[in-house]
């Protein structure tokens, strides 16, 4: 097929009739084939020729081929009599200009014929790998020659007319090297980054593709982020990528100035190039900044940011949140280097920091600082704060007795102006004179953050501490006899509200007795809702269905016995477990799906995954008991967030749930 679709392809140059319009470039393609043994030559001559309209096919030009098999005298070649000389076949291809056409589309496709210029080469060291601007690289020599914009059809119908390029000498300028991807020193696709020469060797990247004109992308990827590993000019690649930092101080280091194009894609984020070629692709690129071990790699080592460095936008350091903006000023004043973020930065790169990272952080500082302290406290006012604090998380169901609730620990620190809790168990306060105003703040923070904090405790412990405690801030408790009070008092507001919805209720229960009693014309049973039962409801007897039953009179409610929910989920279980028999099932049955008698579950079973290929993006990374034991498959940055702890109790416990 392929033969045929070159022989076809060459006769079409020929269409237009005329030399210079196309035709005459191709002249002929045979094949000869020598039989030596038995004396014959067969030639197959490769021949255009016109046909006329027939059916639904028009008129035109269709390939044939002419064979032509006679009996010839060869005489053997001295010295050449070995195997397979005895058969010969040999191509013939007659045409003008094939060697313009060589170094018109071969030679800037082949990298052998063409050189670069190295002061715009981003290389490895050692392997050869590199990649440069194309506009920046000489001109191959040899290569003025160029096709002439010259139309000729390649059909008589002028429904399918093509144009086709001849040569012609009148534009002389030499060519430069064909953008592209080049795996071994040929061109394999166009590149992934606009006019942009991608030059590969060794294995790190194959060609791929049933025609072998293309290349898998994750290779790809690695193979780049390879070149920006072993940058042979790490000075040259930092000032190609000095606009992913965006803001107008990175175009002033560049001696550029911004263009209203420039700004609208700085606004929405789009990462504008900045005049550097390597990043006229950001959605590539991006693909490589995802990855945590190339992202790290171009923040310091390349672009040199601190180590450990903290991304802020004003978002943070402006925030209306009081514990974001009391973070960023801490982390700021402990020297920690904060980096801000510019307008237009790239989003992968410079990832603004989370709550969750911005508390441990703080928390490291913190920690540092009370092991120095230790001994500098005032320990009078540390131990009424740790006394009060913990018969009121005791109260709240904090204190480690109660089930399924944590046991919190509150830390004392001069340095914290606003309450917050670590690690869903660690509660930081204040080291400050003990008022209502900093018990009712760091309430609220157990009572949204810690895990098993009892709703009704909290709103009674409030209640209480607004009717003891003095307010005011500068009404300080100096003892924890002011907190037992609250605590008692807190007991009794929990008993009193206790009592009145049991008072409630009781009321309620009184007035639907009396509805009750009342004439039969004024009450009417409350429908099943399955509607598949055979009992109705008023064939239920009152010991079982009674509850089903409820009166018109206002305000009556009453409940349904657990004995009849359980009766009606037996009665639906029996009932899909039914087989379908088609027109020989029950009248009553509701054609529900029968479900799969335990004894059949073991020949339901799929079978093994092993023959499941794995995905190569996903990772196999343990976790605690936390997120449910065991092990989890997980993507790169998932991996990262599991491993420092990023992410909330809440987060954590639904995922165990699924799991």
């Amino acid at each position: 097929d392929g033969f045929k679709t070159a022989a076809i392809a060459l006769h079409s140059l020929n269409s237009g009739g005329k030399s210079d319009n196309g035709g005459g470039l191709f002249e002929g393609m045979t094949w000869r084939f020598d039989a030596k043994k038995e004396q014959r030559q067969i030639t197959w001559f490769f021949e255009s020729e016109h046909r006329e309209a027939v059916g639904k096919f028009a008129k035109s030009r269709v390939l044939r081929v002419r064979i032509e098999n006679e009996p010839k005298t060869m005489e053997e070649e001295d010295g050449n009599g070995g195997i397979g000389r005895d058969y010969v076949m040999t191509q013939t291809v007659k045409g003008k200009c094939v060697g313009k056409a060589f170094l018109m589309e071969a030679v800037p496709r082949l990298q052998v014929f063409w050189d670069v210029d190295e002061s715009t080469v981003i290389g490895t060291s050692t392997g050869g790998d590199f990649m440069a601007p194309v506009s920046s690289q000489p001109t191959i020599p040899g290569t003025a020659m160029s096709w002439s914009k010259t139309s000729a059809t390649t059909s008589s119908s002028s429904r399918r007319s093509k144009k086709v390029s001849s040569f012609s000498s009148s534009n002389r300028k030499e060519l430069q090297p064909e953008p592209g991807i080049y795996v071994r020193g040929i061109w394999v696709r166009k590149p992934s980054i606009p006019n942009t020469l991608m030059c590969f060797f060794g294995s790190r990247l194959q060609v791929s593709g049933r025609d072998r004109n293309d290349v898998h992308e994750e290779e790809l990827l690695d193979a780049v982020a390879y070149v920006f590993r072993k940058c042979n000019n790490v000075e040259r690649l930092k000032c190609l990528l000095e606009p992913l930092r965006g803001g107008s101080g990175g175009a002033a280091k560049r001696g550029t100035t911004s263009t209203p194009t420039t700004t609208a894609r700085t606004k929405r984020g789009g990462g504008a190039h900045g005049g550097s070629w390597l990043l006229k692709s950001p959605r590539f690129l991006n693909q490589i900044w995802m990855m945590d071990k190339h992202r790290d790699f171009i923040l310091y080592r390349i672009l040199q940011i601190p180590p450990n460095a903290i991304f802020v936008s004003s978002r943070t350091t402006k925030s209306t949140d009081p514990f974001l903006r009391w973070a960023a000023d801490f982390l700021k004043k402990r020297g920690a280097p904060l980096v801000p973020i510019e307008a237009g930065a790239n989003r992968y790169l410079f990832e603004e920091v989370n709550e969750v990272d911005l508390t441990d952080r703080c928390v490291r500082i913190l920690n540092e600082d009370l092991k120095h302290k230790k001994g500098e406290k005032d320990q009078e006012n540390v131990e009424v704060l740790r006394l009060a604090f913990r018969k009121i998380l005791v109260f709240m169901g904090l204190g480690g007795g109660r089930r399924g609730a944590v046991n919190a620990k509150v830390v004392f620190s001069p340095d914290v102006t606003v309450a917050f809790v670590h690690n869903g168990r660690y509660v930081f306060v204040p080291e400050a004179p003990l008022t209502r105003e900093l018990l009712v703040k760091v309430l609220n923070v157990c009572q949204c953050h810690l895990v098993g904090a009892d709703g009704e405790k909290f709103s009674s412990l409030v209640q209480a501490l607004f009717e003891v405690l003095p307010a005011g801030r500068a009404r300080t408790l100096m003892t924890v006899e002011d907190v037992e009070k609250v605590v008692e008092r807190a007991k009794e507001v929990k008993k009193e509200n206790a009592n009145f919805l049991m008072h409630s209720r009781g009321k309620e229960d009184a007035e639907s007795g009396k509805s009750a009693r009342k004439p039969a014309t004024t009450r009417r049973n409350v429908e099943d809702l399955t509607g598949d039962d055979d009992e109705s409801p008023s064939s239920i007897s009152p010991a079982r269905g009674g509850g089903l039953d409820l009166g018109v009179g206002e305000g009556t409610r009453a409940v349904t016995p657990s004995i009849d929910l359980e009766a009606q989920i037996a009665h639906a279980t029996r009932k899909t477990g039914r087989k379908r028999k088609g027109s020989n099932r029950d009248d009553d049955d509701d054609g529900l799906d029968s479900i799969i008698p335990e004894a059949e579950f073991g020949s339901d079973d799929a079978g093994s995954d092993s023959c499941l290929r794995p995905s190569s993006a996903l990772q196999s990374v343990s976790v605690n008991d936390s997120l449910g034991g065991g092990s989890l498959l997980c993507d790169e940055r998932t991996v990262s967030d599991i491993q420092h702890n990023s992410w909330g109790l809440s987060t954590k416990a639904r995922l165990a749930a699924l799991r």
